[in-house]
């Protein structure tokens, strides 16, 4: 009992050096804490964050049948999942549907018409005509496949079963009517996630099958759908709660989706989900997570843990008098231990709990700043377990710590001799360079990018960057003292010979140094991974705001977007479609490229870059020429004409479905005035092409020769700049033995043609230019990826001529695999072979505060927003994946590292203090003045933390440029953009600069010890 009062009143004696001891101890178990407990934060914000990425029901369970109806499907299911607790908990309220194919009978065509029923869908349609249904074998049909049926509201559309049998499709049944009671928009429909997984809207022919399918007919009541040769689907559909899930429900989520499939199996139902395919992908980045961190933090704890050893030192070579008065008091060696080492060891036990509680405070703080809402500190037994491992360590520590002032002896002790222990030193130095050489290995040598080692190395760079600044300025203090002696120069040998006869000096520099490269290489890497990050996120996104849209044609969303905002610098039309060439897939970014200044956000580039590209896409064409009804003429005199059989004139026209023929009449001689009507352009039809068109059948030779003077239509004379040279040009795909001149004359647009080819010869109308020019982020789609002009189709039926202006490592919403092209030049492009049918995604970027009115203005063009994504969110996301949680890691070690380092020297030097005084008061008692003993001090700190800086902020900057390349920096993916190393902000001179004032102030702050070293104070 005397002895622990003995080692209470020490601490109470002694209270700021024990606060500052306990709040070490304390960092070093918090730090210990944080890695479990920043571990499992980490790992669940990946979780919710996959599974939040994913469509609730895609993520959910779906049941599906074929042998029930919704009532005992529903029920089965309830029962099912009711038996697994955790995924009930998980799950949301089911929703039933039946699916049942129909097609309409005796159509030329076969058409098939499916009926479906899902519970309130009328509440989810939006009616563009008429009314909901109310009772059996009414229904609801989408406009577009009303308009192909021929039907309005309150008429009927006979409908039969369809059966699959081995000779084909059967209809077993007569057909029964169905009154049409409402017409819905499925463009305004089709993203609402009521829908689910059901595939209800899309309007298509397969050339396979020979069937139209069309959008669903949604009918009120299942009546009538069971008593079927072929039975309906019923599937039952369970959204997944994705933000109520925890680390702790996957393995009872996994063994409950098992268990529900046992369980329906024998009903004739089976399951569908999403959901494992998303929980390995969780576990992916989970295994990255628990790799990376602790090899991250682990440094850090072991950083501390030498703090506390060199302070503990230091606090027990000062008390080395009262060791040595214990010794001859007759203490036996372990009473001694426990006197030297008391005070410290009762600091662990006090200060673990608080380091506990600190840790998991951090933590939470962590996962409040930037994870995802569910992540939070929880005390998992491993949090116990670290604390438990951090207790210990710093005992032993501080044991190893004391173990030499308690072994020497009595006189030793009295005399305050500072201990050396060379071979040993070297030993340790020797065995963590050669770790350090073996990480350097694994990373350079071995290019491993997913060796767990890789996140190490930069701490082992450092630490044996620290060990050699130690060393050097030893060396360098020991010569500069002889110099400085040999020279007359009193306080350059004082501050020389202070660092060179004290090894805690060295210890003190070997710590300041690894602080520096650490947190040199935690900013530096925290500054390039910040730059890839944000150049992935605007090769994902695009622009500030993406809106997902649903429009009718490109055409369509280009009016709407132009008429939503006139001013053209806040929204732009994009057309996105993927297309699969080579081994991969190309994303072509059709844009309206008048509005890319200010609005697309461009990945590694600056604000100039969208208007340049903007200026290389341009093209100076003619303007578009429309013509209207109900007549059209062309006047023109011809000159010459041979052909076996009679030669006409024609007019390629586009009136929004693709190119049509209007022909206007057989050439004849001299002047002539051709005619036809022109039906089916209530906006005007876009003018093409003149083609002088040969008779049907006749392959032989002919020969024209004419002038075309003058357009007219319904409104009058039309400026189709005949007689300007870049507004006509032969059709570049000529035909063999085809000669084909045009030429503006004063009179017009003169032709001449001779051709043998079956052909008919034909003169464009130059509204968009020969090659359509394109900027390309990768390869371009075709044989030679490096070529300049490739053919490649992108919103046409035939593929479109492309002239490369300039490539990009990534282009804005496409990637690093991308096509970008202006749309409204490949619309008028893809209108002189045809519009494809292939599906495009229809995207409005914005820019510029958000305008809450923009959805509807766009709605009021026919355009629908469906969702809507966000640049800032998605920085958000690319922050809380693997990589960017442990480089943030990385930023916390360097900061406390530095914090550590200052506060140990700091704290070293004020144990030492009363022997420091009585030094220099020794030396003003033999006159030493006190400003050359303020230059001594004063250079004394300069020297160490010169050195520090020196060597620390060289060894981080090459360790960043060694290591770098062999740690992700934004996805662990193995297709994730090529990283760019290169410093895209402030975090490194602003860490550099923070430090320099912490250094500053700590070296202009130390020559004040000189103001108590007076010669009346000396004993």
């Amino acid at each position: 009992m005397a002895a622990w009062w003995v080692t209470v009143r020490g601490i109470a004696y002694r209270p700021g050096r024990s606060l500052v001891v306990a709040l070490l101890i304390a960092v070093t178990t918090a730090t210990a804490v944080a890695i479990p407990a920043y571990t499992r934060a980490a790992q669940q914000s990946v979780l919710t964050d996959v599974l939040t990425a994913q469509p609730p029901v895609l993520a959910g369970l779906l049941t599906r049948s074929g042998d029930t109806d919704q009532d005992a499907a529903l029920a089965a299911s309830q029962r099912a999942v009711a038996g697994s607790p955790v995924l009930a908990r998980r799950l949301g309220y089911p929703q039933a549907a039946v699916y049942l194919e129909m097609v309409v009978p005796d159509r030329r065509e076969s058409t098939q018409l499916p009926l479906a029923w899902r519970g309130d869908a009328c509440a989810h349609l939006r009616l563009v005509a008429g009314a909901c249904p109310s009772r059996a074998r009414e229904v609801v049909l989408a406009d577009r496949s009303a308009k192909f049926l021929g039907v309005s509201v309150g008429q009927r559309v006979p409908l039969q079963e369809r059966i699959q049998s081995a000779v084909g499709f059967l209809k077993p049944r007569p057909a029964e009517p169905f009154t049409v009671t409402g017409i819905y928009d499925p463009n305004a429909t089709t993203r609402d996630p009521y829908w689910g997984r059901g595939f209800y809207f899309g309007k298509g022919y397969n050339e396979k099958t020979d069937i139209y399918s069309l959008d669903s007919a949604f009918v009120a009541t299942t009546a009538g759908m069971f008593d079927r040769t072929w039975r309906p689907t019923v599937t039952v559909e369970y959204p997944l709660r994705a933000g109520d899930v925890r680390l702790s429900d996957i393995p009872a989520l996994r063994a409950g989706l098992g268990e529900v499939d046992q369980q329906v199996r024998p009903n004739g139902m089976v399951i569908e989900s999403g959901l494992p395919q998303f929980l390995d992908e969780a576990k992916r980045q989970h295994r990255a997570i628990a790799r990376s961190v602790p090899l991250v933090a682990l440094p850090l704890v072991v950083l501390c843990l030498f703090v506390l050893f060199v302070v503990a030192a230091a606090v027990t070579e000062e008390r080395s008098p009262e060791i040595a008065l214990a010794r001859l008091r007759g203490l036996r060696p372990l009473q001694l231990g426990g006197f030297g080492n008391g005070e410290l060891l009762l600091l662990v036990l006090l200060a673990t709990p608080v380091g506990l509680g600190l840790g998991l405070a951090s933590t939470e703080l962590a996962a409040r700043a930037f994870l995802a809402r569910s992540a939070a500190a929880e005390p998992t037994m491993a949090v116990l377990l670290a604390a438990v491992a951090a207790l210990l360590g710093a005992a032993v520590a501080i044991v190893l710590a004391g173990r030499r002032t308690l072994r020497t002896g009595v006189l030793a002790l009295l005399r305050r001799v500072p201990s050396r222990s060379r071979r040993r030193a070297v030993a340790i130095e020797a065995a963590l360079g050669a770790l350090a050489l073996a990480a350097l290995y694994q990373v350079l040598a071995a290019r491993d990018r997913s060796s767990p080692i890789a996140y190490a190395a930069p701490a082992l760079v450092a630490l044996v960057a620290g060990l050699l600044a130690g060393r050097l300025l030893g060396w360098w203090a020991r010569a500069r003292s002889r110099r400085g002696a040999a020279r007359g120069r009193l306080a350059t040998m004082l501050s020389a010979a202070q660092l060179a006869r004290r090894p805690g000096t060295v210890r003190v520099a070997a710590l300041l140094t690894v602080a520096v490269a650490l947190l040199t290489f935690a900013a530096t890497s925290w500054d390039v991974a910040a730059g890839n990050r944000e150049t992935a996120a605007r090769a994902e996104v695009g622009a500030p705001r993406v809106y997902q849209v649903n429009a009718t044609d490109p055409a369509a969303l280009l009016t709407a977007v132009r008429a939503a905002d006139p001013t053209g610098r806040r929204a732009m039309a994009v057309v996105r479609r993927v297309q699969f060439y080579g081994e991969g897939d190309t994303v072509l970014l059709g844009v309206d490229a008048a509005r890319l200044p200010g609005i697309a956000q461009w990945p590694g580039g600056n604000a100039r870059t969208p208007a340049a590209v903007a200026g290389r896409l341009h093209t100076d064409t003619a303007p578009t020429v429309r013509l209207h009804g109900p007549r059209v003429t062309l006047d023109a005199t011809v000159a010459a004409r041979q052909a076996a059989k009679p030669m006409s004139l024609g007019l390629v026209l586009d009136s929004g479905a693709g190119p049509r023929m209007l022909d206007l009449g057989d050439l004849v001689p001299g002047r002539h005035s051709y005619a036809a009507e022109l039906t089916g352009c209530p906006a005007g039809c876009r003018l093409l092409a003149l083609t002088v068109r040969r008779f049907p059948g006749n392959t032989a030779s002919i020969r024209a020769q004419l002038t075309v003077d003058a357009i007219r239509d319904g409104r009058g004379p039309v400026e189709a700049r005949l007689g300007e040279q870049p507004a006509w040009r032969p059709a570049p795909a000529a035909q063999q033995g085809e000669q084909l001149t045009v030429a503006p004359g004063r009179a017009g647009l003169e032709i001449s043609v001779t051709s043998t080819a079956p052909g008919d010869p034909v003169i464009e109308y130059a509204d968009t230019p020969p090659e359509l020019p394109v900027v390309l982020a990768g390869s371009a789609p075709a044989d030679d990826g490096g070529t300049g002009a490739f053919d490649f189709a992108a919103l046409g039926t035939a593929p479109d001529p492309w002239r490369v202006t300039d490539r990009f490592a990534a282009l804005p919403g496409g990637g690093d695999q991308a096509m970008l092209y202006d749309l409204e030049t490949e619309l008028r492009q893809a209108g002189r072979t045809g519009y494809s049918d292939s599906p495009v995604e229809y995207q409005v970027w914005a820019a510029g505060p958000e305008d809450p009115a923009l959805p509807a203005r766009l709605s009021a063009g026919g355009v629908q927003v469906t969702a809507v994504h966000t640049l800032a969110a998605r920085r958000v996301e690319l922050g809380r994946l693997a990589p960017a949680l442990a480089l943030r890691l990385y930023l916390a070690a360097g900061a406390v590292a530095v914090l550590l380092a200052i506060g140990t020297l700091l704290l070293t030097a004020s144990v030492g203090i009363r022997a420091r005084i009585r030094e220099l008061t020794a030396l003003r008692t033999v006159g030493v003045p006190r400003a050359v003993l303020r230059r001594a001090v004063r250079a004394e700190y300069a020297s160490l933390f010169g050195a520090a800086v020196l060597i620390g902020v060289p060894a981080g900057l090459a360790g960043a440029a060694l290591l770098l390349p062999a740690i992700p920096l934004v996805s662990i993916d193995a297709d994730a953009l090529r990283p760019v190393y290169r410093l895209a902000g402030l975090w490194l001179p602003g860490a550099l600069a923070v430090l320099a004032c912490c250094l500053a102030a700590t070296a202009l702050a130390a020559p004040r010890v000189v103001r108590r070293a007076e010669p009346r104070g000396a004993r």
